[in-house]
């Protein structure tokens, strides 16, 4: 799903526009950590370690993802409309 059509499916909802703007950063932020957690995890079942070193690595990595694609990436989108 677009940036775009999902910024347009929550501005069309009848929230107030101080909670559009939360749930819009949220939801990008839960989405890029879910993928990144999935792709950690097969990453994961294909190397077939699953020690300590993984788990840290998958925490670090999801993190930074839900952090730099998802809230800085939605927060510029906002900027820029």
């Amino acid at each position: 799903m677009k940036m775009t059509s999902m910024w347009y499916a929550i501005n069309s909802s009848d929230i107030e526009k101080s909670m559009k703007h939360v749930i819009f950063v949220g939801i990008n932020i839960l989405l890029w950590a879910a993928i990144a957690f999935i792709v950690c995890v097969a990453g994961g079942v294909i190397g077939g370690s699953f020690n300590e070193k993984w788990r840290f690595m998958t925490f670090l990595i999801t993190g930074y993802s839900a952090v730099i694609m998802g809230f800085f990436r939605s927060v510029f989108y906002l900027l820029r409309k």
